[in-house]
């Protein structure tokens, strides 16, 4: 059996207005009216989980306590039976899925593990991002400089004049 959850939290820790008052006690209404109407639904033998107790929330009142009254009628009368949540739990009746345990060797594979006992950050890299990948960046750039350089009409003080082609290491 599941221990209850501690879901106990200081609510002066929020700061709420008096509109979010109202829609936090529209859905306190609503599953609270969930909570009577599943209690049907559950099976007297089953195991339900114990929700800790509510705690009791300071109100502060508006001049106009029917705008909570209307708002409590509309969720009541707006939640279909199918969006309520339950607040008790039971067992699974259906066959669950089987959990086939993990075995294997956790962490890097024998070869790379004495390969790499003691590198450093950089090692690692170069097994995710090869050499190659890293030439062809180098490439791919050279090109696309030349490209504009020749393609654009550059200012005499441009930067572009003063390029020189990159390669992998400075990658």
């Amino acid at each position: 059996m599941c221990e209850p959850l501690d879901m106990d939290l200081a609510m002066e820790d929020f700061e709420f207005t008096q509109d979010e008052w109202k829609q936090i006690n529209a859905l306190e209404i609503s599953f609270s009216i969930a909570s009577i109407n599943n209690d049907a639904l559950v099976e007297s033998d089953s195991e339900s989980m114990q929700l800790p107790k509510k705690k009791r929330r300071l109100v502060i009142a508006s001049d106009s306590d029917s705008d909570s009254e209307s708002a409590e009628n509309f969720v009541a009368a707006n939640i279909s039976q199918n969006d309520r949540i339950s607040s008790k739990w039971s067992r699974p009746k259906r066959r669950q899925p089987s959990v086939i345990p993990f075995t294997e060797f956790e962490g890097m594979k024998p070869p790379y593990s004495n390969l790499l006992k003691e590198a450093g950050p950089d090692h690692y890299y170069d097994l995710l991002v090869p050499e190659e990948i890293l030439e062809m960046i180098a490439e791919q750039t050279n090109l696309f400089a030349s490209q504009n350089i020749t393609a654009r009409q550059t200012k005499p003080g441009s930067r572009s004049h003063s390029w020189k082609p990159t390669n992998k290491t400075e990658i």
